[in-house]
């Protein structure tokens, strides 16, 4: 009798939960969508980080140029450039410079959708018309790959600016793109 009553109490806890989780993310596209603060501002910042659990409210459809993410074995995100026609330019972590498809950029990472870093208006962010020629300039070349020197973050970065500029993490990626664009970021599902 007392496991149909655990088993009761742990589904109301998991209910509770989940409403929970969505009334925040509720509030969130509500303020994205109204907030004038959110417009720009003196110290723009991700408002927003990829979710598998927080999916949204939309989806966005990518351009090329767009900055693409996923999640790998939950402890970091890997980035990229979308190139157009549904690949995705990033560096591996062997240092190969490569061009993928949306399933293969997600192969052997524990992420099961695609983000895009987006406006508060659920536009993708394209912060250089010149970020799909420097990616493709770089496809099937090799670059010295080192986890918090040399990362696909620093590659994105580098495609967006023609700078390269360590960025150790997706969080200090996520600012030096806030302070790039002027505008609060926000990471969306992606549609392919």
């Amino acid at each position: 009798m007392a496991i149909p009553l655990l088993w009761i109490g742990a589904s109301l806890v998991g209910a509770g939960l989940a409403l929970d989780s969505q009334s925040r993310r509720h509030k969130i596209e509500s303020r994205r969508r109204w907030d004038p603060s959110l417009a720009g501002g003196d110290k723009p910042k991700a408002m927003t980080l990829p979710s598998e659990w927080q999916s949204g409210l939309s989806t966005v459809s990518l351009v090329p140029g767009s900055v693409v993410a996923c999640h790998v074995y939950g402890v970091v995100e890997h980035t990229g450039i979308y190139l157009g026609e549904g690949q995705i330019a990033e560096l591996h972590g062997s240092g190969l410079v490569r061009s993928v498809s949306f399933k293969r950029f997600l192969k052997e990472r524990t992420g099961e959708r695609v983000f895009v870093c987006a406006d508060r208006s659920h536009q993708p962010l394209v912060l250089s018309d010149q970020a799909v020629m420097r990616a493709a300039s770089r496809l099937y070349t090799y670059q010295d790959y080192q986890l918090f020197d040399n990362n696909c973050h620093r590659f994105v970065y580098w495609c967006l600016t023609g700078q390269s500029r360590k960025l150790s993490d997706f969080g200090a990626f996520n600012q030096a793109l806030a302070k790039l664009s002027g505008e609060h970021l926000f990471w969306d599902l992606a549609r392919e």
